[in-house]
């Protein structure tokens, strides 16, 4: 047989094959093309009815900065299911373990029941954007995305702060205490922070999609504990940049975001402020802003004023948040102590100057009592009991009255709505599925055109996965989220 003959042969053959996989697929009964509505390979519930708002209540006045800044790295965690021998230090604390959703969920739901309607949650650039080389994709999200997932199945509305740079492999490999302490404290480079901020906008503030409607820039900028910088003239310098990047990145993924403009401490606001506006186009720039927010841990009227004085010298007139209040310097806070002080921030006379007020933190620490007992030595050791000394949890519930949520508490399982990460390998007659879910169980599911077939790719497919392109039977990489299915 000749070479040419030989070619034609196997030719024929390749063809062959290839026109029957394609037809096998092509062929198939088309009730079984449409999108679908219900997700498979385990994927998480979404949460019944009434359980989940999909329109933000910005009415509600009193929230609270339940977890602290520092909160991907102190939350007790629990080993992610097939990981053997889960590391308890720097970045693989993250990754070998997952959050301890049972305690996130009981802080919560019971945050929720005593009318913490807003919960103040760090999004930290260093904890989500990981170097290729440590993790196969470019961000990791399960913290956020179940932080945010539970808060919201509670009826609580998010407030994410973003402040940090992004870590560099090596602090996040030997000790991530550099990252904790040193990067956070950096601004970015316009570059990093413009690609962090869309990131994060597009994950969680789509149009139509928004789980995160406002959003902190920076906490605390006007002090080194929180912003590092060689003066004060180039702090506000270099605030004012990250702001006026902030603006110009919302309006192109959603000009229906919110941001807050400030997080100022309650000490050093009024050098920062002046500065701020001293600065070239500053009041243009905060005008942009759809609140300013400070802190206040005593004498919480005087800095107020103090801050919307200047604002208002600066022709600046903007809702004030106090997004952190505590009472160090109070023993025993009652429910008449909490009316009292929330009304005299909330009201001048009888005008609204603050309109949103968060307590710092739930749990009990050296800025004062919280709605939950201090930690132990050890995060992992917490029980989050209540805290019922001096019946501060009623006292603080009673004052907020607040109904925010009144049922029972939920599974968290059934509350997740990240997907499965998929990957897709076509065959003849079949697809067959190999995915790990949001906790790393491992899923192998199999499923035949020949039984009812229903998936709904927006959930289950992320970006950056395979994917099927616009023609309905080949699957390609692709970072844009849009995931065509059968038509």
């Amino acid at each position: 047989m000749s070479i040419k003959t030989r070619k034609k042969i196997l030719f024929l053959i390749s063809f062959t094959l290839v026109f029957g996989l394609f037809a096998g697929l092509i062929f198939v009964d088309k009730s079984l093309r449409r999108p679908a509505e219900i997700m498979i390979s385990s994927p998480a519930k979404k949460p019944p009815t009434g359980r989940q708002p999909t329109v933000f209540n910005p009415d509600y006045k009193y929230g609270m900065d339940i977890f602290g800044p520092s909160w991907q790295w102190v939350l007790p965690r629990q080993p992610k299911e097939g990981v053997n021998n889960p590391r308890n230090y720097a970045v693989w604390r993250l990754l070998d373990k997952r959050l301890d959703l049972d305690k996130v969920n009981y802080v919560l739901y019971n945050s929720a029941k005593a009318g913490v309607a807003w919960n103040r949650l760090a999004i930290r650039p260093g904890f989500i954007k990981l170097p290729q080389s440590i993790y196969e994709k470019e961000w990791y999200w399960d913290d956020l995305d179940a932080m945010v997932d539970l808060s919201r199945a509670y009826n609580i509305n998010v407030v994410g702060y973003i402040m940090g740079s992004v870590c560099t492999k090596g602090q996040l490999e030997a000790n991530i205490t550099k990252c904790l302490n040193d990067y956070y404290r950096h601004p970015p480079s316009s570059r990093e922070w413009k690609a962090v901020l869309e990131a994060i906008f597009k994950r969680y503030s789509s149009p139509g999609k928004e789980k995160i409607l406002y959003y902190e820039i920076w906490n605390e900028p006007d002090i080194p504990d929180f912003f590092i910088a060689s003066s004060q003239d180039n702090r506000a310098k270099e605030y004012l940049r990250l702001f006026k990047e902030a603006v110009e990145v919302k309006n192109q993924v959603n000009p229906n975001i919110k941001l807050i403009f400030g997080a100022i401490s309650d000490a050093s606001s009024r050098t920062f402020l002046n500065n701020i506006f001293k600065q070239p186009n500053a009041k243009n720039i905060v005008k942009q802003a759809d609140a300013v927010s400070f802190h206040a841990y005593s004498n919480y009227t005087v800095k107020r004023d103090i801050i919307s004085i200047i604002l208002r010298q600066n022709g600046i007139n903007l809702p004030l948040w106090l997004t952190e209040i505590n009472n160090e310097y109070k023993a025993k806070p009652t429910k008449s102590w909490f009316q009292q002080t929330f009304r005299q921030i909330r009201l001048k006379g009888n005008q609204p100057v603050v309109d949103k007020i968060f307590w710092f933190q739930a749990t009990t620490s050296g800025w004062g009592p919280g709605l939950f007992n201090k930690p132990g030595q050890r995060w992992e050791d917490t029980d989050y009991a209540i805290n019922n000394k001096d019946d501060f949890y009623n006292q603080f519930k009673q004052s907020l009255n607040q109904s925010v949520y009144t049922g029972p508490s939920l599974d968290w399982r059934n509350l997740l709505s990240t997907g499965p990460q998929i990957n897709v390998i076509v065959t003849n007659r079949s697809l067959g599925l190999f995915s790990t879910d949001l906790l790393g169980h491992n899923t192998n599911p199999k499923i035949n055109f020949d039984q009812p077939f229903y998936l709904n790719p927006a959930k289950a497919l992320k970006p950056g996965l395979i994917r099927m392109s616009d023609h309905p039977f080949i699957w390609r990489r692709d970072i844009n989220g849009v995931i065509p299915w059968f038509t």
